[in-house]
């Protein structure tokens, strides 16, 4: 129709009515195509918001995740306490309890979260999205957080102890005191804070006695937990900022 008008202005050398048109149609193409950029950022702005509301439940695992840990390092500590002292001669700790506080000084675990693999969804052009600039900084820093990796934390202390003390006695101590699974989505884990078994007494006293053998073990514990310790001021900061990003995303998305 515009079309038709313009031939029959252009043909009569109406040249106002021609402007006129011309206006319509570049006003016309300017609106839509302002109304087509406004609905694909709208549709940006769902996207990050639904990446946002995705992220919150996994932020709030990794919560329970990095108490755990805390918690976890914490009784392999307090089992370490005991095998120093057994060590050093002192308290009146048996042949097990030495063993057994020797072996569980040495589990360990790790947050096995992987901020790449949100940083490659949750991307650069999606944080720019996010205009909340606290909770932009604050997800920049989780994206870049990298988490100490299982070969980090093989000590010497935890390989050397685990070849003194025989396998069948480390089998069985980790079947009654070893890592229990929580019920989470990254499947955190707990350990036994007391562990009382009945040890074969042969076997638990030649472990017990090469323990001893080797005073350089306590050494090598010392550098363990002073290696646990920074870890664990690492994860004492990790759960800081994740708890900010939580509570931002309660005040943003509710």
């Amino acid at each position: 129709m515009i079309y038709k008008r313009f031939v029959a202005n252009l043909r009569a050398q109406n040249w106002f009515a021609i402007s006129v048109e011309l206006v319509i149609v570049v006003v016309g193409v300017f609106l839509g195509t302002m109304v087509a950029n406004w609905n694909e950022e709208q549709g940006k702005k769902r996207e990050t918001a639904r990446l946002l509301q995705q992220l919150r439940p996994e932020l709030e695992d990794l919560l329970v995740g990095y108490q755990s840990i805390i918690d976890y390092y914490a009784i392999t500590r307090a089992y370490g306490d005991t095998a120093f002292a057994a060590w050093r001669g002192e308290g009146d700790y048996n042949d097990t309890e030495f063993v057994i506080a020797a072996f569980m000084a040495s589990q360990h675990t790790y947050v096995g979260y992987d901020a790449n693999a949100w940083s490659t969804i949750f991307g650069n052009e999606q944080l720019r999205r996010v205009e909340n600039p606290e909770l932009r900084a604050y997800l920049i820093v989780i994206m870049s957080t990298k988490n100490v990796s299982e070969q980090e934390l093989f000590t010497d202390y935890r390989q050397n102890v685990r070849r003194i003390i025989p396998e069948d006695l480390q089998d069985m101590i980790t079947q009654e005191c070893g890592d229990r699974r929580m019920d989470s989505a990254q499947g955190w884990v707990t350990i036994s804070e007391e562990c009382t078994l009945d040890l074969p007494d042969d076997k638990t006293r030649r472990a017990a006695r090469r323990l001893k053998e080797n005073p350089v073990l306590a050494d090598e514990m010392r550098w363990h937990f002073a290696a646990i310790a920074a870890y664990q001021s690492d994860l004492v900061l990790y759960q800081r900022n994740a708890r900010r990003v939580v509570d931002l995303l309660k005040t943003e998305l509710e």
